[in-house]
């Protein structure tokens, strides 16, 4: 069966991927006409047509998940808190997600999970014109989510601490090797950068 558990799982894991689509919608660049066009569908004109079906369902995307999800995970951690339900069978049957696997004081670092994948989706999509901003606003957000996970240490396992950190670390690196890598000569008023 395909239980609430799995369904919330899987909305999780598909979270970055639904910011990305949705943050897409709303970036468009000028074409060789002077017309607007969406980046993501060149064949669209900005601000018309079709274009605005899109805007509309995004919004609703925008609103009912890349800003709901969190919000009812902050509800459902909030009321769970204050009601001390957290260890109550019930309530850890249906949102045992969320919290069970990080130490009691860090229930919420799922949302701050979820906090990373926005703001590495939104410097993924609206920062794409800028190939040097763009890779070290995603290492900065890295690692200031790994100095936080390196200081709280949130998870209840220090193999899963330890894994968590490494990943991140990686991906910084990650990005450094991607912006070397691509580095090509500019030439801006008589210095040249590499």
């Amino acid at each position: 069966l395909f239980t609430i558990y799995t369904q919330n799982m899987c909305v999780q894991v598909s979270y970055t991927n639904i910011c990305i689509v949705t943050f897409s919608t709303f970036v468009c660049e000028r074409g060789p006409e002077n017309k607007l066009y969406l980046v993501a569908g060149p064949e669209l004109d900005c601000w018309e047509g079709a274009h605005l079906w899109h805007v509309a369902f995004s919004v609703l995307f925008l609103v009912f998940f890349v800003i709901g999800i969190p919000a009812v995970f902050s509800i459902l951690l909030l009321s769970g808190m204050n009601a001390n339900k957290m260890s109550d069978n019930r309530f850890l049957s249906r949102y045992a997600f969320l919290y069970s696997r990080f130490q009691p004081h860090c229930a919420w670092w799922e949302l701050t999970i979820l906090a990373r994948s926005f703001f590495m989706s939104m410097a993924l999509v609206f920062f794409d014109g800028l190939p040097m901003f763009q890779p070290m606003l995603g290492f900065m957000i890295l690692g200031i989510c790994a100095a936080a996970h390196g200081y709280i240490l949130p998870f209840n396992q220090k193999r899963t601490n330890a894994l968590e950190f490494i990943g991140l670390v990686g991906n910084m690196i990650y990005i450094m090797c991607g912006v070397l890598l691509n580095a090509e000569e500019k030439d801006y008023g008589g210095v040249q950068y590499v």
